[in-house]
């Protein structure tokens, strides 16, 4: 999880810090945003996982 969390970090940085240097912040959200989206998806799903094998576990 800390991993995924270090990536969207990463993402809006590298977005604005792109955004700063070409003074076109639109393009520079265009270009970073899938990136944060993908992995807040991928770390909520492994979160699932995770919850889902706990719960198998415990029956």
């Amino acid at each position: 999880m800390k991993t995924f969390i270090g990536l969207i970090t990463l993402s809006a940085t590298a977005s604005s810090v792109v955004g700063v240097v070409t003074q076109d912040m639109f393009n520079s959200l265009a270009m970073y945003t899938p990136l944060a989206l993908i992995s807040i998806v991928v770390k909520d799903t492994m979160e699932n996982r995770k919850n889902k094998k706990i719960l198998m576990e415990e029956k």
